[in-house]
């Protein structure tokens, strides 16, 4: 086990990440306390990582819950959820090719704010298809 040969200035709230299968690439998302989303990639034969960058969308201080990854091959789309305290579901997306991100938004889905626990995500190549999980707490009532 090898820690990341980086820091970040803000605590992180939330760790998602993928594989790129077209690349062999690691990749990391990491949401921080400032609302900041990183990215941190490397190939298993890197010695440290590759790079990393700022993904260039704003988050609220203290707002991300959880972070998940998905890598779809059949359009080498790197797609990011982000589960916030708000109770909001946003995806960020780009190609591989893409300098940047092609863009972001929030899925057409609300929760109660502060219910998201944690979110999951894959892509289905059978059916080409994205996948979403959002855990919430389970009730108690």
């Amino acid at each position: 086990m090898d820690e990341l040969p980086l820091s970040l200035a803000d605590p992180i709230t939330a760790l998602g990440s993928v594989y790129d299968t077209d690349q062999n690439r690691h990749v990391v998302f990491v949401g921080t306390s400032a609302g900041k989303l990183h990215e941190i990639y490397w190939k298993s034969d890197t010695n440290g990582v590759e790079g990393q960058d700022d993904l260039p969308v704003p988050f609220s201080p203290n707002s991300i819950m959880a972070v998940a990854g998905l890598y779809d091959p059949d359009q080498q789309r790197f797609v990011v959820v982000v589960g916030t305290t708000a109770g909001k579901v946003h995806e960020i997306f780009w190609k591989n090719s893409t300098v940047g991100i092609e863009g972001h938004d929030d899925l057409p889905v609300a929760f109660t704010p502060g219910s998201i626990v944690s979110v999951a995500a894959w892509y289905d190549t059978q059916s080409r298809r994205y996948h979403v999980i959002v855990d919430k707490p389970r009730d108690t009532a």
